[in-house]
């Protein structure tokens, strides 16, 4: 009684961390989910032991050999994806800064955050048709303490970091 549950399907798409700061849209970055690459010779079972352990799990592996009808001996094809990992994680190669960001995902993005009055947040979408469709976007979640340090730890992008909390510090005390 009184408890809630939302059941859907995972949903296998490009997905985006958008992250606003003051209004300006500071930078995208790609989340993925873990995988293994094939190399026409191993196989599952060969590569996902290379895995780390907590690069893996076991239940989402299980769901997605029935879902392909395959078994850990399979083959893996040359440059094949095999997703073992339900949880996505930032790409350290895939992020974009606020100067190559395009005029639509800041125009979209500023357009969401004015509707719902927010200056600074984080947006978690999946983009099926990539960033260049911003109508086809689907939000998972609104961060509005969005953590933005991961630019240093992640990125080694320690200017980048600086610039932001120097734009936020300004915003608040220079006001």
């Amino acid at each position: 009684k009184g408890k809630n549950l939302l059941i859907q399907p995972i949903l296998i798409a490009p997905e985006y961390r958008i992250l606003m700061i003051n209004n300006e849209v500071e930078v995208v970055h790609l989340k993925q989910m873990n995988y293994i690459l094939g190399d026409g010779v191993q196989t599952l079972r060969e590569l996902l032991n290379k895995k780390e352990k907590q690069e893996q799990d076991q239940t989402f592996i299980e769901q997605q050999l029935a879902k392909r009808n395959l078994t850990e001996d399979f083959i893996l094809p040359n440059d094949e994806k095999f997703l073992c990992h339900i949880t996505r994680f930032s790409s350290p190669h895939e992020y974009y800064t606020h100067e190559e960001i395009s005029d639509l995902v800041v125009t979209w993005t500023k357009k969401l955050a004015s509707q719902i009055s927010m200056q600074t947040i984080g947006i978690d979408i999946f983009a099926p048709n990539g960033l260049h469709s911003p109508e086809n976007f689907i939000i998972i979640e609104l961060n509005a303490n969005p953590a933005f340090e991961y630019f240093q730890r992640r990125y080694n992008d320690t200017d980048k970091m600086m610039s932001i909390a120097q734009s936020i510090l300004t915003h608040y005390f220079n006001s």
